[in-house]
């Protein structure tokens, strides 16, 4: 979130005058001080009311002019945040709506700049299943003194800017939730036996592990390539981060909540135990599927993009029908996801989760052919296009060779 405000604490310029310096620091200041007296900071937001939850339209917290400020024009907030995330930091990012505009986006520090303290009051930190040292809490501004952020009545669409780069940090992560739990599932096979071999050479294991390292590849380019698509202004990037944004964000969390599932069960029971290494992971994977927006949110925001923008969403098509050129069960798939685009939205709606799945994966298996072995490549597009893929993990194109996929994982 601290690396995600810095394009919206930009749109106040005497705020971002005092804060630059703090957000470029490569040393953490854990003191609970005015900005005026930290070496550096973090930025937390709080968005989210009790009444609506992903609708942020239904949010009552009020904000009301309180003159101009050495920030920029201040207000005083007054409402409720059921998940404000997270309140150790040095200040966030609040949505509220002023009498006059609306929803309106606000800087609320902990510490006003003339030295007081500002009134956030916490009532409680919220018993998370996991991410317990990253803290979630409830809270109650009582006239808590805040600056604008970009247009008044333009709230939800200046914060969710900040969302579009923290929904890429969700892919990211749960691409490194799958290749840490695919590297502690190999690694203990190899290490444990039965019935007279590793685990790892067991032909149904081995299976299941080279699934995980495809999967493992294939989230890791997915990610990397959407972040490579961040800080260009071509035609192709643009289209590319909005329309694959929510597609990465998507596809990625819900795959590592299974894949930390399949490798806890690799461990056996010492998997499901508190002293080994899989307990947390396995509850720590949710957490990127839910926040930022939940997987049904993700794939309405595709078919959002797509029809805000359908010309975005042709030069998407267009780049992966390129490329898979050199794949025939790859190549069919842009013009099925095209036609898919003409239907009805009350149509498309139903199906945005197939549709987002589909997309995912034809853009997983071009990446593949640019940047995997052949092997890798050809294992992933023969499996994943199979009908018979999906249910549960383990199942790969049945003219590979499973083993020689994770000895190129593990190198």
């Amino acid at each position: 979130m601290t690396k995600a405000c810095i394009p919206l604490l930009r749109l106040n310029t005497a705020l971002y005058g005092v804060v630059e310096p703090l957000l470029a620091s490569l040393e953490h200041d854990a003191r609970d001080l005015p900005l005026a007296q930290k070496t550096s900071m973090t930025v937390g937001m709080g968005m989210t009311e009790k009444q609506g939850g992903s609708d942020v339209r239904t949010n009552t917290t009020r904000a009301i002019p309180h003159g101009s400020g050495p920030w920029g024009e201040a207000f005083l907030l007054t409402g409720h945040k059921w998940f404000f995330s997270a309140p150790m930091c040095d200040g966030h990012l609040v949505l509220a709506k002023t009498d006059e505009r609306g929803a309106t986006c606000f800087f609320v520090p902990r510490w006003r700049p003339d030295g007081s303290k500002n009134a956030i009051h916490i009532q409680r930190l919220k018993d998370k299943v996991g991410n317990r040292s990253n803290s979630s809490s409830e809270v109650e501004f009582q006239d808590a003194w805040g600056v604008l952020i970009g247009e008044e009545g333009r709230g939800i669409s200046t914060i969710i800017e900040m969302a579009t780069f923290t929904r890429l940090d969700c892919a990211l992560s749960s691409a490194g939730f799958i290749r840490q739990a695919f590297a502690q599932a190999l690694h203990y096979t190899r290490n444990r036996h039965a019935f007279g071999k590793a685990l790892a050479d067991q032909p149904v294991m081995t299976e299941v592990l080279a699934d995980m390292a495809l999967e493992s590849e294939a989230a890791t380019l997915l990610a990397m390539d959407l972040a490579t698509h961040f800080g260009s202004t071509t035609a192709l990037d643009t289209a590319w981060r909005r329309v694959m944004t929510p597609v990465a964000k998507f596809w990625n969390c819900k795959r590592a909540v299974g894949l930390t599932g399949e490798a806890m069960e690799v461990f056996g029971r010492n998997g499901y135990v508190e002293t080994g290494p899989m307990g947390r992971l396995f509850r720590e994977a949710p957490v990127n599927s839910i926040w930022e927006g939940s997987g049904n949110v993700m794939c309405l925001d595709v078919l959002r993009a797509v029809s805000r923008n359908p010309g975005d969403a042709h030069l998407v098509l267009d780049h992966l029908q390129d490329v898979a050129t050199q794949a025939p069960t790859v190549l069919a798939q842009p013009h099925t996801l095209r036609d898919a685009m003409q239907q009805p939205p009350e149509t498309l709606e139903r199906q945005a989760r197939r549709f987002t799945q589909r997309l995912a994966l034809v853009t997983q298996a071009c990446l593949m052919l640019q940047h995997a072995s052949a092997e890798a490549s050809a294992a992933f597009i023969g499996s994943r296009f199979d009908p018979d893929w999906g249910p549960v993990t383990g199942i790969t194109a049945g003219t590979t060779n499973p083993a020689a996929l994770l000895r190129e994982a593990w190198a």
